[in-house]
Order: C-alpha cells, then structure tokens, then sequence
C-alpha cells in the first residue's frame, strides 16, 4: 500500500455519500419486530445488577450486549437511538472502506465507487433497520484488516477476536488472518494468539467467573444443537436476485486466488463456513461485504492499469445496481418489521395494567420496556427454536402467565378475503390453552417478513 498524504478534499465526496445515506435511513427509522429489541432489554437487565448468562440466557457472546450497556447509557435508554446506533456503525465502516481504498489506489472515484458499493449494497439497506450486532463486527473485521496490512499482527488479532465475540459469522475472516500468517509471515503468528487470547481473556472473563457451564450452555450448547433455519438454496438465490456483485466478486475472487491471495482465501473460507454452518441466514452475508468491497477497489484498480477501460464504465455500472437497490429497499423492505400502531399498543397495556408480559421474540422485550411492564420471569430471549430444543418449556410459561395474569403477545395471520384467521403460531404458548382461559382484547396490523401479519394482545 501507498502512504501518500491523503488531502482534506479528499473527504468532500465520501462525507456527501454518508450524508445521502443519513437521510435514507432517519427516513426509514423506527422500532420494529427485532432481535434488536433482545439485546437491548438484555442490556437494561444487566444495568439492574443481572449477570449474563447466569442470570439472563443469551444465545451469542458478550460483545453485542456490552455494546449495548454502552449505547443504553450514552442515549438514557432510548430503544430508538439504539436502532440508529446501526446506521452510525455503517457510516463508520462506510469511512473506513473509502480511506483503505484511497490509500492503494488514490483513485477519489474508485474509492467513492467501493464505499457506495458497501453503503447502498441490498444488504446493507435491508439490514441496517435493526440492530443486530452485525455491522458492529463488520467494523471489527476493517480494524482488524487495516490493522493486519500495516503489518501490525497484535492489534490484528484484538479486533479479529473483538468480531468474533460480537458474531460468530465472521470465523471465516478470523481464520483467514491465520492463514495467511501461516503462509507468509509464521514468525507472527505468535504474537496473533497472543492478541486473540488475551482479548478472549478479557471479554469472557465475568462469564468465566459467574460460571463456565453457564455460557457453554447458552452460546455453544445451543448453537451446535440448532437446526437449519432458512433454505440454503433460498438464500443463494435471493443474493443472487439483490446483490449480485457482491456474488460475482466471491467467485472472482476464488478464481484469481495466485494474484489476490487473502481476498480469495477470505471467499473460501466464507464458502465452506456458508456450507457446514447449519443455521446461516441472509444476515450473514454483511459480514462478507466490507473485505468484498476493498477487494472491488484492487481488482478495478488493476484492470484499469491493463486494459483501456473508460474510468466513468464503472460507476455507470454500479449505478445501475445501485439504483435496482433503491427501489427494491423503498418498494418493500423499508417498512418490513416495522411496529406502525406501537403508541396503541403501548396505551392498551398501560390501560390493562398487566402483572408481566409473556409473548413472541422480538416484540415483547420492545413493549416490555416502552410500557415498564416487567417480563414474565424475566425472560428476555423467547425464540420459538429455544423451545424446539427444550431450553424453554411452553406449558409451564403458558400456566404461569395464566397464573399470573399476564398479557401475551402473539403473531397470528389475517386474510379475510380467503376466510383464514389464526392468531397463534408461533411455539412460545399452548395455543389451546391461551383460548380456553385468555381472551383477545386487540389486534394489530403488521407487516412482516413471512404470512404472519397480525399482532393479537390476550389477556389472562
């Protein structure tokens, strides 16, 4: 890499970008049916002295929830701000991408082509609603990137480690660091273990100390006994519909190996870890797109260099998929997930005064804490798998929120025009139970990502 001294101008285009995409997204922000609602009432939970995984069950590690501890006490507990804590952190890796570029190619229109290639991907649109810790980790991965090609091996391996605490999706990256240490540079490797055990050290710790078998349950436990969730062939063709270059780049990639060898070790291993992982969702893939973004910027800055290709040919083509993206995210995905009628919501359960809330994942938590209704036994994490496995059992939580007289949150489907109505699918609640002893005292729209489209409030 290049160590020119890169002017203040040169920042003029990437901030314009990351303006645009303020706007996009302040358009588009709101509370939604999110895990983003989990982690963050896992954080007010853990700011009332409650200890993860002793005393909250939590299905990843730590990172996500202390980001959260963090974002919660820097807004004063606003859910919302912590939903657009998301946005800032594609913005910032948006920055980072567009400097990395500036430096190998000092190409201002390469490196403003990368960083929209990121920022206004599919998947960044689509994902960067909610809160998922994703992009945290994506961030991670660029620190550790930026860190690993300025030959600085220690600092590598804190952030390569920091990603895999916030999501375990980014193995493929942490192991490509590794890999090519093991080639090209074993003299270092050392001193990456030693930048990846001791941060593992420090962020587990408290785990490790309020009980190892705690965290092995919740985190590896759960996670090597969870089964496939979405059609793997499903998701390969809806990124294949969406986000095609980033598809092609994977392949380019693998392909030109020999000449780009830690862009190309990075697709196979993400290539096998989308392979054997069982439950990989669509979500995933943000983790991919930083690295597949710089590695856009070395390979057009190369073939520029060997064939005569008109520069102004490739932000042509990108805006092409540039501008398919925007209309598929503001013809559909912009308002998936959203809670539209939240204010009702929370006036019903204020006015039915409830003893506790019990109900699906992702919606609870959110009107748990909006409406400081506590949680039925204090449990935060209600995802219909957690029950399948028999972390949870849905009896005894439906006798108790009947003995408690609990308000329970269901998802239903509602489509007069075919004559079906069901208000309960979902695995969190005896079905037949809650009709016979709760009765339905309001139901919401809601615009979800499968056939659910209802939102049913019983009260017990």
């Amino acid at each position: 890499m290049t160590t020119k001294r890169i002017s203040l101008y040169s920042h003029v285009p990437i901030i314009t970008l990351l303006m645009i995409f303020l706007i996009i997204k302040l358009q588009s922000l709101g509370i939604r049916a999110s895990d983003t609602n989990i982690y963050f009432y896992t954080a007010k939970e853990m700011l009332a002295g409650k200890a993860l995984y002793r005393d909250i069950f939590f299905t990843n590690f730590p990172v996500i929830p202390y980001a959260a501890v963090f974002y919660n006490l820097l807004s004063h507990g606003s859910l919302l701000f912590y939903y657009f804590t998301a946005c800032l952190e594609v913005m910032i890796s948006g920055f980072i991408i567009y400097r990395l570029s500036l430096k190998s190619t000092q190409s201002i229109l390469l490196s403003l082509c990368s960083a929209s290639l990121f920022l206004y991907s599919f998947i960044i649109l689509a994902t960067s609603d909610h809160q998922s810790g994703v992009f945290l980790a994506a961030l991670f991965t660029l620190l550790s990137f930026s860190f690993f090609i300025e030959k600085k091996v220690l600092a590598a391996g804190i952030f390569a480690t920091l990603a895999l605490l916030t999501k375990a999706y980014t193995l493929p990256f942490f192991t490509t660091i590794f890999l090519m240490l093991l080639i090209e540079n074993r003299k270092n490797i050392s001193r990456y273990i030693i930048g990846c055990l001791a941060t593992a050290g420090v962020v587990l710790l408290p785990a490790i100390l309020s009980g190892p078998k705690n965290i092995w349950h919740d985190v590896f436990s759960y996670s090597l006994m969870r089964s496939q969730g979405l059609s793997k062939i499903g998701i390969m063709w809806f990124t294949m519909q969406h986000d095609l270059i980033l598809v092609l780049l994977i392949i380019s990639s693998i392909f030109l190996i020999k000449r780009y060898r830690f862009y190309g070790i990075f697709s196979l291993c993400s290539v096998v870890f989308f392979i054997f992982y069982k439950d990989i969702y669509y979500l995933y893939l943000v983790v991919t797109t930083p690295i597949l973004c710089l590695f856009f910027t070395e390979l057009m800055r190369d073939l520029l260099k060997k064939y005569p290709i008109q520069l102004l040919m490739i932000p042509t083509v990108l805006l092409v998929f540039v501008s398919y993206n925007f209309i598929s995210y503001f013809t559909g995905y912009n308002q998936l997930q959203r809670l539209t009628q939240l204010p009702e919501m929370i006036r019903v359960i204020k006015a039915e005064k409830p003893t506790a809330l019990y109900g699906v994942n992702g919606i609870t938590p959110a009107l748990a804490h909006l409406s400081q209704t506590p949680l039925l036994n204090n449990i935060v994490d209600t995802n219909d798998n957690i029950f399948r496995k028999g972390y949870l059992d849905a009896k005894v939580l439906t006798n108790e929120a009947i003995k408690q007289h609990a308000l329970v949150i269901t998802q239903g489907v509602w489509y007069p025009q075919l004559g079906i109505r069901e208000d309960i699918l979902t695995d969190v609640v005896i079905a037949e139970t809650i009709r016979n002893n709760c009765r339905v005292i309001k139901r919401f729209n809601f615009n979800s990502e499968g056939d659910t489209n209802t939102i049913a409030f019983y009260r017990c």
